[in-house]
């Protein structure tokens, strides 16, 4: 049975629902179904350079593209233009930032960039419009401690030898 998902991008564009701190813990550790039960349209590949987005369909040119256009105009500046990541799994760049409710269970789901996957929307903590879940946030929190000690204690080292 494939699941669905049903949203558009103005739907959600910057909408909040209020959920209760005890709707949050219960629902965090929700298991979502795989990505690709998830995908409304399947990916694909289009002329000129353009992936089919799995979530809205729409032609997207890919991050590689994106790239090689930057560097043969000399452009600097990001553009507004939704493009398909790499590491997104076929997902848009306007796609990876909204809330989607599965049709079937009501569930509300989001991308997280750290997982590269979709997770329990419930799993971004208070920080929903957060670009990664709590899990994720809580891993690039500790490594930033460990690299900042490990940077402290170098600099101490070469204080040490160079007296």
């Amino acid at each position: 049975m494939t699941l669905r998902i049903t949203a558009t991008h103005s739907q959600f564009s910057h909408s909040c629902i209020i959920k209760s701190f005890r709707d949050i813990e219960a629902d965090k550790d929700l298991v979502v179904p795989d990505f690709v039960s998830l995908m409304n349209f399947p990916s694909l590949s289009l002329p000129g350079n353009l992936r089919s987005c799995v979530m809205c369909g729409t032609g997207c040119p890919t991050a590689a593209a994106v790239k090689y256009k930057k560097a043969r105009t000399g452009s600097k500046s990001n553009s507004d233009e939704a493009f398909i990541p790499t590491q997104n799994k076929g997902l848009c760049t306007l796609c990876d930032v909204h809330v989607w409710i599965i049709g079937s269970s009501g569930m509300e789901i989001k991308w997280c960039k750290g997982c590269k996957n979709f997770r329990c929307w419930a799993s971004f903590g208070e920080k929903g419009h957060a670009t990664k879940c709590l899990r994720c946030r809580e891993r690039q929190r500790e490594k930033y401690a460990a690299q900042k000690a490990q940077k402290e204690e170098n600099e101490q080292r070469f204080r040490e030898l160079a007296y």
